[in-house]
Formats: C-alpha cells, structure tokens, sequence
C-alpha cells in the first residue's frame, strides 16, 4: 500500500484493534503478535456471524448498554495477558 493508505488505516483504527479498509480487508493490530493473531480471529467470527444472521434477515443492532457491557469485559480480558 502506500504512505497515505497507511495514515487512512491509522486514522480509522483510533483506539480499536481492528479495521476494514476498503478494497483490502482487515487490518488487526495488539500489544503482541498473538494478541493481534487473536483480534483477527475475532474479527473473523464477528464476521461470518453478521453474514450468516444476513442470510435470516436484517440483523438487528445491540443495544448501546450491551455493546458498552461487551466492551469493559474485551477490555479487562485484554489487560489481563
């Protein structure tokens, strides 16, 4: 890619672990390799599970409580190692 798809990427990461970008896929990061490798998994079934709830219908979002509660849980696994 080039300088100004990397800045986009890092842009558009903020303060996540992983990112689509458009017209080449995923880009997952973390603290380490394996802690990248494992957002990348979870990328990975996050998105068969909207293609597949896709195929049912349109899926319906979490409510914000949810995704927040979601979220602190992520956030406490991952600071644990």
């Amino acid at each position: 890619g080039s300088e100004e798809l990397a800045h986009n990427a890092v842009d558009a990461l903020g303060k996540r672990n992983a990112v689509l970008l458009a017209n080449h896929g995923p880009l997952c990061c973390g603290k380490d390799l394996e802690s990248a490798l494992g957002n990348a998994e979870l990328l990975e079934r996050v998105a068969k599970i909207f293609i597949l709830s896709s195929l049912l219908g349109k899926p319906e979002n979490l409510p914000w409580e949810a995704v927040e509660l979601e979220r602190n849980i992520f956030e406490m696994r991952d600071s644990q190692g």
